[in-house]
C-alpha cells in the first residue's frame, strides 16, 4: 500500500485528504484532516472495492459511529465512541443478520450487556441491580413524604392548573 496526499478537491492548507492505495490501484483506506487532525468520515475499504469499516474522528479521537463490514457485505459490528472511548452501544450481528449482542458502554465501562443465539432468543442479559449506578455507588433511598395528603401537594390534581392537567 502507497500514501498519497491527495488534494483533488482544491481544499485550503488547513484541511487535506490523505489516501492510502492498494499496489492494484484500488483505495484502500480515505481519511480528512482539518489542522493536521483527523476529522469526519474515514473511510476502509478491501481490495475489491468492498466496504470495511467507517470511523468518525473528531480532533484525532474516534468520536461517533465506528461500523465494520464482513466480506459478504453484511455489518458485523457498530458501535458509538466519545473522545476515544466506548460511550453508548455496541452491536454485534451474526452472518444472518440476526443481532448477536448489544453492550451498554457509559464513558469506556461496561454498563449493561444482552445476548441473543442466532435464532433470536435472549441467551444472556446483564443489568446493574436497582442499588447501584455505573460507578457501584448505592443510590439514595428516597425520603419519607411529607407533603402527602397536604392541600398544596403538585400531585393532587385538584392543585394542578386546568393547562398542566391537559398535558398530563
Amino acid at each position: 500500500m502507497s500514501r498519497k496526499p491527495t488534494n483533488i478537491h482544491n481544499l485550503p492548507p488547513q484541511k487535506r485528504i490523505e489516501m492510502d492505495h492498494y499496489s492494484n490501484g484500488g483505495v484502500w483506506s480515505k481519511t480528512f484532516y482539518m489542522n493536521d487532525k483527523k476529522y469526519g468520515m474515514a473511510t476502509h475499504r478491501r481490495e475489491d472495492g468492498s466496504k470495511e469499516m467507517e470511523i468518525m474522528w473528531v480532533n484525532n479521537k474516534t468520536h461517533g459511529m465506528i461500523s465494520w463490514w464482513r466480506d459478504d457485505a453484511t455489518k458485523s459490528q457498530q458501535s458509538m465512541h466519545r473522545d476515544d472511548k466506548s460511550h453508548g452501544i455496541r452491536t454485534l450481528w451474526y452472518k444472518n443478520a440476526q443481532k448477536q449482542s448489544e453492550v451498554y458502554f457509559l464513558i469506556d465501562k461496561e454498563c449493561a450487556r444482552i445476548e441473543w443465539d442466532e435464532k433470536g432468543k435472549v441467551s444472556n442479559a446483564q443489568f446493574p441491580t436497582a442499588t447501584t449506578t455505573a460507578k457501584s455507588k448505592p443510590i439514595a433511598k428516597p425520603k419519607a413524604d411529607t407533603n402527602k395528603g397536604k392541600k398544596n401537594d403538585p400531585r393532587n390534581k385538584s392543585n394542578v392548573s386546568q393547562e398542566w392537567q391537559h398535558r398530563v
